[in-house]
């Protein structure tokens, strides 16, 4: 492999790293926000996540990350999505990639301001290495520059996609 592959391919890893990273905070305050009853008091969204995720607190969901209950949590994942989507008109097993996706950029962009701080904040410190600051002032203007090639791609993406697994 020459020296411009090899380089390409990192960069491409990179980004899907860094996306990885964005998305996790994108997906943790929506659920939170819309399924989890994130109240305006609540000083983390940790609380309200594990309950999207029917589970009794956030100390229980992280006792199931830790154990590695991988097919269990992907499919409590999948289940608030079924109904975040659900709240907005939308079968997530049956509609369209491409509705999901600009119904979940939607539901984003609504979020309280208290919220899109704690969002916008996240993002700064876990995903240094995409544009912040650079014109973006909402962390929905950041979350779409930082999806780069991804968001272009994300027609093409399945259900069963890392955004909600």
């Amino acid at each position: 492999m020459t020296f411009s592959k090899r380089k390409n391919a990192l960069v491409s890893h990179n980004d899907k790293h860094r996306w990885q990273r964005c998305s996790f905070f994108c997906r943790k305050i929506v659920l939170a926000y819309y399924v989890g009853d994130l109240k305006p008091d609540d000083e983390d969204p940790g609380e309200a996540e594990a309950r999207a995720l029917n589970y009794e607190s956030r100390n229980d969901y992280l006792e199931a990350l830790f154990k590695g209950e991988k097919q269990e949590i992907n499919e409590r994942f999948k289940n608030a999505a079924r109904r975040l989507f659900a709240q907005v008109g939308l079968n997530f097993d049956r509609s369209s990639p491409s509705a999901l996706f600009k119904s979940f950029v939607r539901l984003l962009d609504e979020l309280p301001q208290q919220w899109m701080n704690w969002l916008k904040s996240n993002l700064q410190e876990e995903c240094r290495s995409a544009p912040i600051g650079t014109g973006s002032n909402t962390p929905l203007e950041f979350f779409l520059s930082a999806a780069g090639d991804h968001l272009l791609r994300s027609a093409r993406v399945s259900r069963d996609d890392k955004a909600f697994a």
